[in-house]
């Protein structure tokens, strides 16, 4: 994605914030088993898109807005705790604990730059009570709408990661341009499309499997059901 979103995104955001991201997680690979990390894009120091004037909407029919996104989020995540051979490196790690990426979108023009929308893709935990992937709108009180207090809607998600939210932002905020980047046959485009088909197939053959095996309301049933460890990243 560091390379895919590189002409969408600020020349800061593809030099140094994803890469660093990256490294963060590749530094943690050769801690000891069982060691906990915070992963972390800071909201302070987002990935952040270029300015797109209108491209949320198709074709000719522009929209009234420039406008551009940024992504941040943070990931507890450990090594598993089974003993690694001497220095070896990790090819898994587990969530343990607070799963959130945030999108938000600004408006910008001759009186600055306002925040005019943001919402989370969530990975909810073993107690979370709506569905386990979800997206949740998040305004602050002063919005008068979606109050903190209030964590509903969850609604049902099949994107997990910050990459995902880059990807999934820059087709909403650059409708055609995006579509061409993204459906090239390059080895770029393929090595992201390998690593996101995976994780989505997986989880869809997941609710399907427990969709078959579920009695009453198939959405409640559900949301209730929490995957196993390891469902996400098995082999397809």
């Amino acid at each position: 994605m560091t390379r895919l979103s590189s002409e969408f995104v600020t020349l800061d955001s593809s030099e140094r914030i994803i890469p660093t991201w990256r490294r963060d997680l590749a530094n943690f690979r050769i801690a000891a088993a069982g060691s906990k990390s915070v992963w972390e894009i800071r909201r302070t120091d987002p990935i952040q898109t270029k300015v797109s004037l209108g491209s949320y909407e198709p074709g000719e029919r522009r929209g009234g807005l420039s406008v551009f996104g940024r992504v941040s989020g943070k990931w507890e995540i450990h090594l598993p705790k089974e003993q690694k051979k001497k220095f070896s490196q990790s090819i898994d790690f587990i969530l343990l604990g607070l799963a959130s990426t945030e999108i938000s979108i600004w408006q910008t023009g001759e009186a600055g730059e306002k925040e005019i929308a943001r919402w989370t893709i969530e990975i909810g935990d073993a107690a979370s009570p709506g569905c386990h992937f979800h997206t949740q709108i998040t305004l602050d009180a002063a919005d008068d709408k979606f109050p903190a207090a209030l964590s509903v809607p969850r609604l049902p998600g099949l994107l997990h990661t910050p990459m995902d939210a880059l990807d999934y932002l820059l087709g909403e905020l650059f409708q055609e341009e995006w579509f061409r980047a993204s459906s090239r046959g390059t080895n770029v485009v393929n090595a992201w499309a390998s690593c996101q088909k995976r994780r989505m197939i997986n989880l869809l053959q997941w609710q399907t499997e427990r969709l078959s095996k579920t009695t009453g309301s198939p959405w409640t049933m559900l949301k209730r059901q929490k995957p196993d460890i390891g469902m996400l990243i098995k082999e397809i």
